[in-house]
């Protein structure tokens, strides 16, 4: 989240650094999400159904956005954001105390998170990145309708 804010106020966060970001994040839960499961096993076991559920999603979100618009989903939605808040509280205190009582939270906001990516996707009339909100590309969709008319 932090490397956004900073590309953002000096001027970098063009499209392709957003998309990468996207991917590079993408990138880094998976390896921490490896490294859970070598170390926290018997506390990650309870909770492999929805993670594959959220794994599942992400990847269906995904799918579904190059198909629309032949690139990779990079909204940046405030749902997103919350789900790798809460998804970073929940790993630290997994690595940290051992425990995995908060990602049963974190998983279902990123449940959510992906549903709200889906209809972003449905949304918009035309690929963009940083869309924070379902609402935000409802208005985008309005006003793309609206210069057309």
């Amino acid at each position: 989240m932090f490397d956004g804010i900073i590309a953002r106020r000096t001027g970098r966060a063009t499209a392709a650094l957003r998309r990468l970001d996207s991917a590079v994040d993408t990138v880094f839960y998976l390896a921490i999400a490896v490294a859970g499961w070598a170390l926290h096993r018997a506390e990650l076991t309870p909770l492999v159904p929805l993670i594959v559920l959220v794994i599942g999603t992400e990847l269906a979100t995904n799918a579904f956005a190059w198909l629309r618009f032949r690139r990779e989903a990079s909204y940046h939605a405030w749902s997103a954001r919350i789900f790798g808040l809460t998804l970073f509280a929940g790993l630290v205190t997994l690595f940290a105390a051992g425990t995995a009582a908060l990602l049963l939270p974190a998983l279902v906001l990123g449940l959510l998170a992906h549903a709200e990516n889906a209809a972003i996707t449905l949304t918009l009339p035309a690929w963009r990145h940083d869309v924070p909100s379902w609402r935000a590309a409802w208005k985008i969709r309005r006003q793309d309708s609206a210069t057309r008319a």
